[in-house]
């Protein structure tokens, strides 16, 4: 898919969605520009693995406000922050999007008969590092490397497919979006993330409602 070609959304027009930020100095840029894609950032941060690089002119954004919570704790020890922020939008405020990479890269994997112009794109390496379960596995990383090659590959209409057969918490958005407010949060440690996720929990609700509870919202202008 070409970024100028548009991936209108469709019922996702009708969610509220998620953006965290672990640090003060990204939640103002935030408010001061929106959230966009940082060309100067992807490339300080990806300059060893620029093939784990995010989606060129991509944003993420999700609507589990756990999960948009647990992004504030990530790089803790890059962004010490006491605080993490989280934007909400607007689902009326789309405009062209996807499916988030590490969401859809392993159903290429799974499905990649189907794919035939996939096929000599995402190679024997990638799909073992996608299947492995051992241990110290990063399947994390060749899922994303096979979703976005995915992205990168297929055409606007295979995109849209997927985008809207796959029930997908995490999306990609390409534009600025403008948030309608931001949440303050205290962060939590690796003990309590640990003790509120702990059990048979699979889903980040826990981490919504400690948002909920602990959590100071601002509306935006």
């Amino acid at each position: 898919m070409k970024i100028t070609e548009i991936v209108a959304p469709t019922t996702q027009q009708n969610d509220t969605w998620y953006h965290g930020t672990p640090s003060k100095k990204g939640a103002e840029l935030i408010m001061k520009n929106g959230l966009a894609y940082d060309d100067k950032w992807v490339e300080q941060k990806y300059k060893t693995e620029p093939e784990f690089a995010p989606m060129k002119d991509g944003v993420y954004i999700t609507k589990d406000l756990g999960q948009a919570y647990r992004y504030t704790l990530m790089h803790s020890k890059q962004f010490p922050d006491k605080t993490g922020y989280i934007f909400k939008f607007s689902g009326s405020h789309l405009q062209s999007i996807s499916n988030d990479e590490d969401e859809i890269g392993k159903y290429i994997v799974d499905n990649l008969n189907n794919y035939p112009e996939l096929q000599s794109k995402i190679t024997p390496e990638i799909i073992k590092g996608a299947n492995d379960e051992s241990e110290n596995s990063e399947a994390f990383k060749w899922i994303a490397m096979a979703g976005k090659i995915a992205l990168q590959n297929l055409s606007k209409d295979k995109i849209d497919t997927l985008l809207n057969t796959l029930d997908s918490k995490n999306l990609v958005h390409y534009g600025k979006l403008q948030p309608i407010s931001i949440t303050a949060v205290p962060k939590i440690g690796k003990e309590e993330f640990e003790k509120l996720l702990t059990g048979k929990v699979t889903t980040f609700k826990p981490l919504a409602d400690y948002v909920a509870k602990y959590g100071k919202e601002t509306k935006l202008n």
